[in-house]
């Protein structure tokens, strides 16, 4: 028995954290979500944006694996897969909500670079794997 089970006010103090944490996530999805608006407007430069973004960062992180990782510090192939899932996830979900409320077109811009990227990187992360992961 650890030392927060002992103590009454330090289990209902662990146990009140663990029902908070159950409510953050959903509330912070619920918040992200709220927030990204997808619009068929500016489409073909919300691609491109993703694709050089994503295109770029593969390219340095396969740098980063084969020059560093493999050659110099001789790292397992978890890491080489830690530093490109790194590489590949998609810009924060907060930053529509730091950008002026009256910038409604940089907005729509933002939040459909963000949700195609979050698509790009789900399908990015089934070929990483599938690459470094060998059975």
């Amino acid at each position: 028995m650890g030392v927060f089970e002992r103590n009454i006010i330090l289990s209902a103090f662990m146990e009140t954290v663990k029902l908070l944490s159950l409510l953050t996530i959903p509330m912070i999805s619920l918040i992200i979500g709220y927030e990204i608006k997808f619009k068929r407007e500016n489409l073909k430069v919300a691609i491109l944006t993703v694709l050089l973004r994503n295109l770029l960062l593969v390219l340095l992180g396969l740098i980063i694996n084969n020059f560093i990782f493999m050659k110099i510090s001789h790292l397992d192939r978890l890491f080489q897969v830690a530093l490109m899932t790194m590489f590949i996830l998609p810009p924060p979900f907060i930053i529509p909500l730091y950008m002026k409320d009256d910038d409604n077109e940089n907005k729509w811009f933002v939040s459909n670079v963000l949700a195609i990227n979050t698509v790009s990187a789900i399908v990015l992360y089934v070929f990483i794997v599938s690459a470094y992961i060998r059975v």
